[in-house]
This record gives C-alpha cells, structure tokens and sequence, in this order.
C-alpha cells in the first residue's frame, strides 16, 4: 500500500514501473507454484489502481488512467489465469481450493481485477466494460467470480459478490455486438439458479444465500423489465423464485438481503409483468414477511436474547414496512376473505402465541398509510367518484379494521372480551403493538366517530390504550396513541359522560412520575427507545394530558368546558403538591415538580376552545343564568392551579430555575389560549413574573412577559380603552422591575456571562415595542426615573460588542425595530406622541446614537457571528433612512478612523474609503467623478455586507469597484 501511495503520487512513470514489477512477480513465481507471490503481486496492482482513483484532482487522475491502461489487459490476464490453476490444481471443490491455499489467491484476484475495471478519468466508480465485453474478453475471470460466490471464505464470497454486482451495474457503453449484454446477463442468472440451489433450506450456506441475493438486486436493478415482463426467460422466473425460496427458509438477514429484489420487481406495471410476479408472488413474500416480523419463539427479554435489537427493529421499521406496503398493493382486498388483510385476520384469528399475534399487528400497522387511503376519503368528489371495485376494497377494509379494532378494544378491563381478545393484554409487545395499530388508525376512528361509532369502537379502544399505560413497555405506543384518537375524535368524545369517564380513567391511569425510560429495558421495545421517559427527557405522560385537553376544547358548553378542565387540572398539581413535600423533606432536586408543571402546560395549550365568543354569547340568548362571567377553560384551569402555582411563585421553589421555566411555561399556555380573556387575571400572572425575574433573573420569566403582551394586547380592541389602561400600567410595573433588575445584572456582569439574560429582555422588549408600544416608549425605571427603552437599547448597543449569537440577534432585530417600526405603527397616536422623546432622542443624541453605528460597524466587520451580518447592514439603511445627514456623518468620522475595526488588523484606506463614498451617498464616483445615484435598500446593504467581509478578509478590496 505504501508502494503504491508513493508511486501514485510520484506520477504516471513510476507507477507504471511499479505495475510491471507487480506483472513480472506474478509470471515468474507461477500461480502454481507460489500462491504467496501471485497474491501480493495482485494485491499491489489493485492498490496502484485504487489510489490512481483516489487522485488529489482530475488532472493527476487523468495522467494515471492514460499510463495505466494499457496494462489492464494484462491485469484482467493475471486474475484470470488465477481461476485457470485454482481449476487445474484441484477439483474446484472449497474444501480443495482451502487446502491447497487458494482461497486468498482468488480474492486477490478478484479484487485486482475490479480496481482496474474501474479505472476512470472521470472518477464516476462504474467498471470500463460492459458485461458482454467482460463476457467476451475474459469470459474465465466471470465464471471464476460467479463460482466464488459460494465460497467457505467470507471475504473470498464478499469479493465476488462485489465484482458480480459491479459487472451487472450500468456505467460502461453497452456492447457494440447486439444481444450481447442479455445474453451475458442471462448466462449469469442460469450460472447463479443453478449453483444457488444448494443454498435452499441449508442453514451453514446464509453467507452464499445472502451473496445470491445481492446478485439478483443488481440483476434487477440492472433491468427490472427484462426479470418481470411477460416474455422473461425462464431462468430469469427460476431466480426470482430462487430468491423467494432463499427468504422463506433463511433467517432476516437474508430477507433483509433481498427486500430491494421484491420492491423493484414492483417498479413493472401489473399490465407488462409476468402473471406469475403479481398477487401469488406477493401472497408467499407476505407469509414470508410475517415469519421474518415475528420475534423467536424462545424470545423472553432482550438480555437474554440472543437476536440485535437495534437490527431487527430497523429490519422491521425500515426494510420490512416497505416490501408490506407493496404486498398490500399487490395482494389488494380479495372477494374471498383473502388478500392482505385476510391473511392478517386468518393470523389473528389461529393466534397459537403472543410472537404470532404480535407479527400480526404488525402486519395491520405496516399497511395503514395505504389502507387509510381506502378508507378515510374527506372530500364529497373523491366519494362521488368511487369505482365498484374501490367500494369493495373500501368495505372489505371497513369491516377488517372494525373487526380488528373491536377486538383489540373488547380487551381493556370493565368491556366483555370477545374469543381470542384476550391474546391483546397477553404480554407487554402486544400491548404495544396493538396500541401503534390504533394509532396509525386513528383517522379512520375520527371517521367513524363523527358518523354515530356504532358500537362504540373509537371509545373503547380509548379505554384499551388508558389501560396499556400499566405496561411500562408499552407506556409512549400507548400515550401517543391516545393522543392521536383524540384529536381525530374529540367531537365525538365531548360529551359530559364520555369526558368524565375519560377524565377518572387517565387520573387513575397516569403514574406520579414520569416513567422511567429503563422501565422496558428487559423486553421487546426496549425503554430508551420506544417506553417511559425516552432519552430525550420528555414525559410520555404529556400524550395522554394532550389528549384529553383537545376533547375539553371540544366540549360545547364553555361552562362544562370550564369544569373540565379543572378537572383535568386537579390531579396534575395534586402530585406537584406531593411531589414538592417531598423535596422539602429529603432535599432532592425536585425535578418530579416540574415535571408536572410541564405536563400542566402542555395540557393548557390545547384549551384555546376558538368558539369560546360565539358559545357565551349563544349561551346569553338563550337565558342562561349565571351569578359569574363564564370562564374560559385555559383560565379557569389556570384558577384550578393558582393556589398550588402560587407557592411555587415563592421561596425555595422559584430560585430552582427548571421550577421557575415550567411555571413560565403555564403562564404563557394560558394567556395565549385566553388572549383577552385573561385582562383580570393578568396583572396577578405578571406580578409573579417580575417579582421571581427580579429575585433570580431566569430568562423563561421574561419570555412569558413577551408572550403575555401579545396574548393580550393583540386582539385589544378600540372599546376596551379601560382595560387598555390598566393593562398598560400593570405591564409597565413589570416591565420596568424586569429592566431594573435586567440592568443590575449586565451591568455587573460581562454580557457573555448572562447572554440568555440579555437575549430574553432583548425579544421581551421587542414585543412590548410590537403589541404594546405605549408600555415600551413610556415605561420608567429606577429612582431618577430613566425610560426603560433607553435603557433596553443602550444594553443591546454593549450586546453588539460581543460574539453570542442569539443575543446579537436579538439585539439587532430591537435596534431596528425600534427606529422604524412599520408604517401602520408609526401613524398610530402612540408612536407620534412618545417617539421623538424615547427612540429618536436615542438615536440622534451624540453620545447614544453615534455609539450605535459605531457598534453596528466594528460588529459587522469584526467579530458579529456571520448570520446577523445582513441584518446589520439593513438596520445601518433604516437608521440613515429615518435620521439623515447625521448618520452619515458619523459613518465617515468612524471610517475615517485608521485603526478600523481593530487597530491590530485595520482594513486598507481604499476599502474604508471605498464605502464610505457608497454608504454616504456622496455626488460623484470614487475612480472618475461621475455622479452616481444613491444606491437602494437592496444594493446599499449588499455592498455593506461585502465591507464586512473586506474587513474580515474575506473578499478582495476590489470587491466595491
């Protein structure tokens, strides 16, 4: 190898002196007589080959090619002479080939000979010959490959697994002999039929049989038409059985193996294929398929297993879902009961264990996208026009998934089991199984439950999926489940009895922690991956509370609604009661607390219940009497929480920053799901807000004081001019105390070391300025009374300073925002009375307005992270856009400045000059003097960015002539 390395790198010359050293060892030792030198010599011309294709560039590549070809002939002589003396010094038999030492030899052989036939000027990785030519020319070296293929040595079998499938891919220009290619194709397919034949059934043959199969996936690839269509030769029929019979008596691997052979056999229209390729073929790959689905019979854990997890799960989920889709197109939906869903039913229906009921879920989900197809069809055209054939196979899959699903539903406690049903609850897997099948079929469930459910699938397999949650194996299938059967039903589930009956069940249901990801470890699915917590920290829980706060949401009557989310509510900060005893009196992290006020909001979140206006008002016509506003189910599950919620809001509880997020996180699900709704409750949410941020700076509170501003100033209305003022007063308290405390702390701290700090006041403020401007422009702080937005703006000026990506973001994005908000916004009353004050008084003044471009220039050009480059520039236009000739000038003075950006590595005179001309807008060209017009918005920031990148080195100075 290293011979070779240096002879390639040496050039064409010497590495072709090196091959002919390589071809003298091999003719004067004699493949006979000196396995060893024939084998190193071979070895040597395939390294030679590879690094010629490994070249540094085209051009070395191209001077290798034109020196070493001429040579391959002589090459392709050496490894095929090799298979010549394998035959002549022995019977060809492995056992004799292994004794007298030619195992290796061959390999070798092999090997050489496919580095050279893809010797290639253009790197492309296909062989120079087609397999007529090779065939033809050297036709022993392809016989020899084909009768390796079965070798004892893997590596001798990988080898000429890899030359047949190279041979068989196109890359080289067909044979100029008519026919030749088919017919040195078809020589191939009968050689490989008749020697796999061996391979059938006999388990210490897998490696020949998986070899077998990869030749016959690149036959197909090759020409899929010329395997499958009516007129195939009857060896090309003999291999695809050949194939069938390999996976039916191999083990997974072997299917695994062969997968691609059945897909691209289905690439041909069931019109120009073959009669014996269509439903019969596919009917065995079926049966085949579910053999290969099922897990072994001894199977208890997989500790004791001796099968891959990891394999046979991807082999499942990602070779075996697609050949099953094929076969449930193929198969279709048979007149007798029998096609793809039938031989599922037969399998459910002769269950002998829970590895065979557990395949046939499988089987069921695998075929779900195409039979919801089926199924599921929502538009009134696509209805209208449905074929007899299409209302059959909609009907026969109807009454599969409704016989299935009963079944499946008929084995949750408290229903009456119908016969085998018990088989669903057998062990963990099938639970698990049967919970993916309903949710994968959950469109099809909505589709029923808004036509009258009758008998009542949708609900009890809602129950079914409440009890799957005691399986700990089973606990994510289940909890997604339930969250997809909601959503697709939760019309049907809004009654007051189906509610509350849901409701007990998941409080009964739902443990007081989340699960523990390991809690499936010793089974199928395995805890990390499909069971418990996941390696991703999220509570599977949040499915279930997800779930049912869709069906709260539906619910008709806000008031009822209203009662249901409390009690959706109740049991959530019950346990976070429990759960913070808890911690109090061990002095544990409580990581369970927050945990279930995460859950909380991601119930919350759903409870946005968008006819909330249109029910109170109906509910107001029709007379109901009512001693209290109706409340909307986002705050009165927010009232349900707010007693516990409001010792969290104190000591210890709010100085533990994940606590402090997840009440965060409460608050802004409520407010954005009530928006106006929530002026009353408001002012409390934002006391707690600013009284936690100013106690221990978590960014989360912050973020919600954003959010809060948009929940409830966004749909203020005109009318509202009251609430308007209060909700200006109480939000500019917190927005004050918050920049208060904001400034305390990076003002005493670098702003790198509390950079979420700063981002968050940053995107707080520029919400404020967006939803709530009166409370941006006018809001004061501190004893001497400053404006908070100078304030805001000065910290996000010192932020530019720094490299932390988000903050800069940030701070840019408020800089720009706040010297031109929009036009709607600068006609408003708001904007004309407090602007010339707060912001522009911030910008023209020249101490504040002439540090901001000089922040923004030496950011650009120095150290801002590369994405708020652009964003940089266009804020430099608006501010020269809005302030004029004082912006220029502070342009020039600080480009005028030797020593910019930085004193160590200044940019040149004529690229500071260069844009200064540009970005000042000066009357005539820098070269000639010819006037110039200004340059629009486009083009002004294009060429900013391009000074920017002068300054970093990054382009030429030329880059602004």
């Amino acid at each position: 190898l290293v011979m070779a390395a240096a002879a390639a790198r040496a050039g064409p010359a010497h590495a072709f002196a090196l091959v002919d050293r390589a071809l003298a060892l091999a003719a004067a030792d004699g493949a006979s007589a000196a396995p060893a030198g024939v084998t190193l010599a071979l070895e040597m011309q395939a390294a030679i080959a590879e690094e010629t294709n490994d070249a540094a560039s085209a051009a070395e590549r191209q001077a290798l090619v034109d020196a070493l070809v001429p040579r391959l002939t002589d090459v392709l002589g050496t490894a095929e002479r090799v298979f010549e003396a394998c035959q002549a010094s022995s019977s060809g038999s492995s056992a004799d080939v292994r004794e007298t030492g030619f195992e290796s030899l061959r390999a070798a052989a092999l090997h050489a000979a496919l580095a050279w036939l893809k010797l290639d000027e253009r790197g492309g990785g296909g062989i120079v010959l087609s397999p007529g030519q090779l065939a033809s020319s050297r036709g022993g070296l392809l016989r020899g490959a084909l009768a390796c293929l079965g070798a004892d040595d893997a590596a001798t079998g990988d080898k000429a697994t890899e030359f047949c499938v190279a041979a068989l891919a196109y890359g080289a220009p067909p044979s100029p002999v008519p026919g030749e290619d088919e017919s040195a194709v078809l020589g191939m397919i009968q050689t490989t039929v008749a020697s796999g034949q061996t391979a059938v059934g006999n388990a210490e043959a897998e490696d020949f049989a998986r070899n077998i199969c990869k030749v016959a996936v690149a036959v197909v690839e090759r020409d899929a038409s010329f395997v499958s269509s009516a007129s195939a030769p009857d060896a090309c029929l003999a291999l695809t059985s050949l194939v069938l019979s390999l996976a039916e008596t191999h083990d997974f691997g072997i299917m695994e193996a062969c997968a691609d052979y059945f897909l691209m056999l289905n690439t041909v229209s069931v019109a120009d294929r073959h009669p014996g390729l269509n439903a019969p073929l596919f009917q065995r790959v079926l049966a085949a398929c579910a053999r290969h689905a099922s897990f072994p019979t001894g199977f208890t854990t997989w500790r004791d297993a001796r099968l891959d997890r990891d394999a046979f799960h991807r082999f499942r989920e990602q070779i075996l879902v697609d050949v099953l889709d094929n076969c449930f197109g193929m198969c279709g939906i048979a007149e007798n009961g029998g096609g793809y869903l039938g031989f599922v039913l037969s399998q459910l229906e002769t269950i002998a264990s829970w590895q065979q009921a557990e395949s046939a879920l499988f089987l069921a989900r695998a075929a779900s996208s195409a039979a919801k197809r089926l199924v599921v069809r929502t538009r009134a055209a696509e209805r209208e026009r449905e074929t007899e054939s299409e209302t059959r196979e909609r009907e026969g899959t109807e009454m599969f998934l409704r016989q299935t699903l009963s079944r499946i539903g008929d084995a949750s406690p408290g229903s009456n089991p119908a016969p085998n049903s018990a088989v669903f609850a057998s062990h963990p897997l099938v639970v698990a199984a049967a919970a993916r099948v309903i949710g994968a079929y959950a469109p099809w469930l909505g589709h029923v439950a808004g036509r009258g459910d009758e008998g009542g699938v949708a609900i009890k397999c809602a129950a079914y999926l409440l009890a799957a949650l005691q399986a700990p194996e089973a606990f994510r299938h289940a909890s997604g489940a339930f969250h997809a059967l909601c959503a697709q039903c939760a019309d049907a589930f809004a009654r007051r009895d189906t509610v509350a009956t849901l409701l007990d069940a998941a409080e009964r249901a739902l443990p007081e922690s989340p699960p523990s990801g390991d809690a499936g470890e010793g089974f199928g699915v395995g805890g990390g991956a499909f069971g418990g917590g996941g390696v991703d920290g999220d509570d599977d829980r949040a499915g279930v509370v997800e779930g049912l706060a869709r069906v709260v949401a539906a619910v008709s009557d806000p008031r009822e609604a209203a009662s249901c989310a409390k009690r959706l509510t109740a049991p959530i900060m019950a346990r976070a009661a429990r759960h913070a005893e808890r911690a109090k009196a061990t002095g544990e992290l409580p990581s369970a607390l927050s945990a279930e006020l995460k859950l909380l909001a991601s119930a919350v979140r759903f409870l946005e219940f968008p006819g909330f206006d249109a029910a109170a008002r109906r509910l107001a016509t029709n007379g109901a009497s009512t001693s209290a506003p109706i409340e909307h189910p986002a705050l009165a599950a927010l009232q349900e929480a707010w007693p516990t919620l409001s010792l969290f809001n104190g000591e210890p509880w709010r100085s533990v920053p994940a606590v402090a997020d997840a009440t965060s996180a409460v608050y802004q699900k409520a407010l954005l799901c009530a928006k106006d709704k929530s002026f009353a409750f408001a002012p409390h949410v934002l006391e707690a807000l600013a009284a936690t941020f100013a106690a221990h700076r978590h960014p989360s509170c912050l973020d919600a004081l954003g959010t809060a501003a948009e929940a409830c100033f966004a749909s203020l209305s005109g009318h509202e001019a009251n609430a308007s003022e209060r909700l200006h007063a109480v939000f500019g308290e917190a927005f004050a105390s918050c920049v208060d405390a904001a400034a305390a702390t990076l003002s005493a701290n670098a702003i790198e070391d509390a950079a979420d700090v700063a981002r968050a006041l940053f995107e707080c403020a520029h919400k404020l300025a967006t939803f709530a401007p009166f409370v941006f422009l006018n809001a004061t702080h501190g004893v001497d009374n400053r404006l908070a937005c100078h304030t805001v703006l000065s910290v996000a000026v010192a932020a530019l300073q720094t490299r932390e990506r988000d903050a800069v973001r940030a701070a840019t994005a408020l800089l720009a925002m706040a010297a031109a908000p929009g036009d709607a916004a600068s006609r408003s009353e708001t904007w004309r009375a407090a602007r010339a004050r707060s912001v522009d008084a911030f910008f023209v003044s020249a101490t504040t307005g002439e540090a901001v471009v000089v922040a923004v220039l030496r950011a650009g050009a120095d150290h801002a992270p590369r994405h708020v480059l652009r964003p940089l520039a266009q804020f430099l236009f608006v501010l020269r856009s809005t302030y004029g000739n004082v912006i220029n000038e502070w342009i020039a003075k600080t480009l005028g400045d030797a020593s910019f950006p930085d004193a160590n590595a200044p940019a040149s005179a004529f690229a500071r000059e260069a844009f200064s001309v540009l970005a000042t807008d000066r009357a005539v060209s820098l070269n000639d003097g010819v006037p110039r017009a200004p340059l629009d918005a486009r083009r002004w920031a294009a060429a900013c960015v391009d000074f920017f990148m002068i300054c970093r080195r990054e382009l030429g100075d030329d880059a602004l002539v």
